[in-house]
């Protein structure tokens, strides 16, 4: 799918912001479970196109899924460390990078935007934003459909990942991407 008309409005937006940008660019995927991040994340890989850091399809294959979660942070924090590393490399030499994770906090936001800065490349922040109802839908299906790379998530871990997540303030010039589907109109605060 390389034909920018088949892309959904969200997607389109982003590459078209990235396309436009002078030299490599950094796409911060940002959002809830169940928001839409990977998916985006696999369609800009494939537009842009971008080299792509899903850390939970790593953690998966590498450790399986159920673990405590003192040692899921730690495996999370190795592996968000490499990704980082090789996505300098991959500036470097001129390349997009999608970093898909959640960016749940304002100052884990900042602090990726400037070591996207301080490797001469431009950081998009994307908030992909979503109803409880529709999280729950989505996530409800991806239980049942089980993707490789993807979390079992209950409506518990639900509630629990949205007392910890921090949306974007208006201050952070996310491109925003509302919506109840994944062909969903860009808003830009």
């Amino acid at each position: 799918m390389s034909d920018d008309d088949a892309l959904a409005p969200g997607a389109r937006a982003v590459v078209e912001r990235v396309r436009a940008t002078a030299g490599p660019s950094v796409v911060l995927l940002c959002g809830l479970t169940g928001s839409g991040k990977t998916h985006l994340a696999h369609t800009l890989e494939r537009e842009l196109p971008a080299l792509r850091f899903t850390v939970d399809e790593w953690m998966i294959a590498l450790f399986g899924e159920h673990m405590p979660r003192e040692i899921h942070d730690w495996r999370l924090a190795q592996l968000t460390s490499i990704a980082w590393g090789t996505a300098e490399q991959a500036l470097a030499l001129g390349a997009h990078v999608v970093l898909d994770w959640g960016h749940w906090t304002r100052a884990g936001r900042q602090a990726s935007a400037e070591r996207v800065r301080a490797a001469g490349a431009t950081p998009w922040l994307v908030y992909l934003e979503a109803p409880r109802s529709v999280l729950e839908r989505r996530l409800a299906a991806r239980n049942v459909e089980r993707p490789s790379g993807s979390y079992l998530v209950t409506t518990e871990m639900l509630d629990l990942f949205e007392a910890w997540f921090e949306p974007p303030g208006d201050d952070e010039g996310a491109v925003l991407v509302r919506g109840t589907d994944r062909r969903s109109e860009p808003v830009t605060p």
